[in-house]
């Protein structure tokens, strides 16, 4: 069957009216299954207390294709349920995914900053000492010895 059919028993009737009358039976408790078929047994009888066997195999017949019928409808149900819940599943992986990528993506341009910010510090040291020059912090350090030895040396 592909997607634009419809099952028969949506399709025809008769097969619509025996597969809802089913679900209602199934639906059913025990002893209303039991009346039911206590009321619905009277119709197979003739009118002079004779079972009516051609009835009888007709309402087999419509009984068990019902059946036949529920089952595959609950199977559709079910299939479109798994299929519902593997696509939410497949959703969330790719979500996740996505997640992991992103966080990915993250943690590299942080380090690639970090790195960076490391390698310039590294090239001004170089070039500040090629060229005999010195940070602030290392005029003020120098400055200081200086003063302390100056101090000592008096």
């Amino acid at each position: 069957m592909t997607d634009n059919q419809k099952p028969i028993y949506v399709t025809d009737p008769s097969r619509a009216k025996a597969l809802a009358e089913y679900e209602k039976y199934v639906s059913m408790t025990p002893a209303e299954q039991r009346m039911y078929n206590q009321e619905n047994g009277k119709q197979n009888f003739t009118d002079n207390g004779g079972i009516d066997m051609e009835n009888v195999q007709k309402v087999a017949e419509i009984k068990a294709q019902a059946r036949e019928d529920y089952y595959a409808k609950q199977s559709a149900i079910r299939q479109a349920e798994l299929e519902a819940e593997r696509v939410e599943s497949q959703k969330f992986m790719q979500s996740y995914d996505d997640f992991v990528v992103r966080k990915n993506e993250e943690k590299a341009e942080q380090e690639i900053a970090k790195a960076k910010a490391e390698a310039e510090v590294q090239i001004e040291r170089t070039a500040r000492h090629a060229n005999n020059l010195k940070t602030e912090d290392e005029q003020e350090k120098d400055n200081a010895l200086k003063d302390m030895l100056k101090g000592l040396l008096g």
